[in-house]
């Protein structure tokens, strides 16, 4: 307990301005001639999302363009984040990795008193968007960002070790996501290798959607098993959610990774009485909503609102196979529906649609296996 109440002692609350210059960026060059044979980097909002520690992309401006917008430039290791406009409400926050001139969109903190990188992580989790001005167009007011407290150590060498363990975690957090955009984009490049050419090396056809496999032919959707429309108990009569027995999927539930693991509602046993069940592994695909074209699958017994058509796979088709093709072509079926108010695309259209399939289920067992050992790993990084 001593250690602990040596360590509170060391820290103090200061103002953000006690240990550091806030300052505001400047208007942005408009006009080619001012990024003819640039040399000077220029951070914009859209060049950052903080994700990552330092900017790693800026525009590059000329002489001209400082002179002309009386630009002023902003130290390496400076600390920056929108101050106004939508963006604030993100709150990202990333450093700068050389001398550069930034927007006036952002907000530039540059450390004078503390450690640079200890502040940015300090930064990181103070929410700004929570003091803006509440108008059509949100912005922060410097000099209230001047007055923001934060807790500090008051021992420099302190603050080095808590950045450094800090930016050992982040380094490795950010490898991690490198690793998944890699594998993502390792699937949809197998899957378009896949769905264009099949596995046997046989020769291709172009169809109005694009090139298959020459022994590939398009097929109605209902073909590929039954096609269930979802129905919501009445929420008048209890005894429907009585217990949590059944998931119960809406569109919320879809989107992370091929299997419904969990969802946000479930109905009772008497409920799924008076619903439209759908077994384990059928392939639920999002027809009504903003949400259109999402797909996965059904980890166990389930039922679903009406947004949803399942496709309950006949032995003809591997389910696997069934749920990456749906995903591959979910543009292809999306753009049957009706664009109103509310996206549409009801069970008789829906189930109407031709898309290419292998007729060969080895093959497409072949192409499922493939596909799922990818995300088995992508899966397996992202916990």
């Amino acid at each position: 307990m001593e250690t602990e109440t040596a360590t509170i002692k060391d820290w103090k609350m200061v103002e953000l301005q006690d240990v550091a210059r806030v300052d505001s960026g400047g208007n942005a060059p408009q006009g080619e001639s001012f990024f003819n044979n640039g040399q000077y980097p220029f951070v914009r909002v859209q060049h950052f999302n903080g994700s990552k520690v330092y900017v790693d992309r800026f525009d590059l401006i000329n002489d001209e363009a400082v002179k002309k917008y009386k630009l002023k430039k902003f130290e390496k290791d400076s600390i920056i984040f929108p101050k106004s406009g939508a963006s604030i409400r993100l709150e990202k926050r990333a450093m700068l990795p050389v001398d550069a001139y930034v927007v006036g969109h952002l907000c530039v903190v540059r450390p004078t008193q503390i450690n640079s990188k200890f502040l940015y992580f300090v930064l990181k989790k103070e929410k700004f968007a929570s003091s803006e001005n509440g108008s059509t167009l949100p912005f922060l007011n410097v000099s209230h960002i001047k007055r923001h407290q934060i807790f500090v150590p008051n021992n420099l060498k302190e603050q080095e070790n808590i950045a450094h363990s800090l930016t050992v975690i982040q380094d490795a957090i950010a490898e991690q996501e490198n690793l998944v955009s890699k594998l993502k984009e390792l699937k949809q490049s197998m899957m378009h290798h896949l769905f264009t050419h099949g596995t046997k090396g046989e020769k291709t056809k172009m169809t109005e959607i694009g090139e298959i496999p020459e022994s590939w032919k398009r097929v109605e959707i209902c073909t590929l098993g039954q096609v269930v429309t979802g129905s919501t108990p009445s929420t008048k009569v209890d005894k429907y959610y009585s217990s949590s027995e059944i998931d119960f999927i809406s569109p919320g539930d879809i989107g992370y990774g091929k299997y419904i693991y969990i969802t946000e509602k479930h109905i009772s046993k008497a409920g799924l009485e008076v619903s439209r069940p759908i077994q384990k592994d059928a392939v639920c695909c999002v027809c009504i909503g903003s949400s259109i074209g999402k797909v996965a699958k059904a980890y166990r017994e389930s039922t679903s609102n009406q947004q949803i058509n399942s496709i309950i796979c006949n032995s003809n088709y591997n389910s696997d196979f069934v749920y990456y093709l749906m995903t591959f072509y979910s543009d292809v079926w999306r753009g049957h529906a009706t664009f109103g108010p509310v996206p549409l695309l009801s069970k008789g259209s829906f189930s109407k649609i031709k898309i290419p399939i292998s007729g060969d289920k080895e093959e497409q067992s072949e192409i499922a296996h493939m596909l799922a050992t990818i995300e088995l790993k992508i899966e397996a990084v992202e916990v």
